[in-house]
């Protein structure tokens, strides 16, 4: 009897090494994929980016779209308030058609087509995003 009880214990011991083995890998390699970039950072597109923060404005969500900016554009902006004022020509009726971007090293162009309140005139405008500190940031200084 003390046999197969201790037959069965070592049967399920076992088990639940092979279960903890296989949670422990996936674990790992859930790792290895956020350490390799799955994150907001250099795996992020240009038009992700882009479209991110146009989605933001529109919404006039201020903090969102100031950790969005580019360095140089923080600077001559100089804070948030000065953000928000600007954040009040976007409205929840836009429409923006992101493009695909150009890149050229740690500088993105990416074209985008906007209509203001959804109306019928659409403005073509390119928006430059710089890679800072592995991710892209959207310079607002060199708009095209």
């Amino acid at each position: 009897m003390a046999v197969v009880v201790l037959s069965r214990l070592k049967g399920i011991m076992m088990r639940k090494t092979v279960v903890l083995a296989c949670i422990l890998s996936l674990l790992v390699a859930a790792a290895v994929l956020v350490g390799c970039g799955s994150g907001r950072g250099s795996s992020t597109s240009p038009e992700e980016v882009t479209k991110a923060f146009l989605a933001a404005a529109i919404k006039n969500d201020v903090d969102t779209t100031w950790d969005m900016l580019s360095q140089n554009t923080q600077e001559s902006m100089k804070d948030k308030a000065t953000l928000a004022e600007t954040l009040k020509t976007f409205g929840p009726n836009d429409k923006v058609v992101v493009g695909k971007a150009t890149v050229t090293g740690d500088e993105a162009e990416v074209p985008v087509d906007y209509k203001h309140g959804g109306g019928e005139t659409t403005d073509n405008v390119t928006i430059v995003l710089v890679k800072e500190g592995g991710a892209w940031k959207v310079d607002l200084t060199r708009l095209k």
